[in-house]
């Protein structure tokens, strides 16, 4: 899965994290926005967890052995990356959809801003002409 780079963001409103995922093996730009702020614990690295699970179907961690091999991650570091996944995926896609919506919003408000900006030049070019004109 290789290493995560965080881009910190100065005003804490969100922070970038570019994960390797593991059912397309790319690395595409996730937001965890807010996370530090609402678990600090996360940020520090403490409270780290041991997670115990039994009487799981050997057919099952068969096929988790052969994934995580795939992917050249020990069955540990591939489920470790596969339910910190399910457990931010829900405020993640959320996050995401308020930053597409920011997103259509100021590409609606430059749109106008172009407008604006095109009425205004056109209204120096008919001043000019008319200076011209005179």
């Amino acid at each position: 899965m290789g290493t995560l780079n965080f881009f910190p963001c100065s005003h804490r409103f969100a922070r970038l994290r570019l994960a390797s995922h593991l059912r397309w093996e790319q690395k595409p730009l996730m937001l965890f926005s807010l996370f530090f702020d609402l678990y600090p614990d996360l940020q520090k690295g403490e409270g780290k967890v041991e997670i115990r699970i039994r009487e799981v179907d050997p057919i099952a961690v068969k096929k988790i052995d052969e994934i995580a091999k795939r992917k050249g991650l020990s069955r540990q570091k591939f489920l470790k990356a596969q339910i910190e996944m399910l457990a931010f995926f829900q405020q993640q896609n959320k996050r995401e959809m308020e930053l597409e919506n920011l997103i259509e919003k100021n590409i609606h408000m430059m749109s106008d801003c172009y407008s604006a900006m095109e009425k205004m030049n056109e209204f120096i070019q008919m001043m000019m002409q008319d200076v011209e004109n005179e």
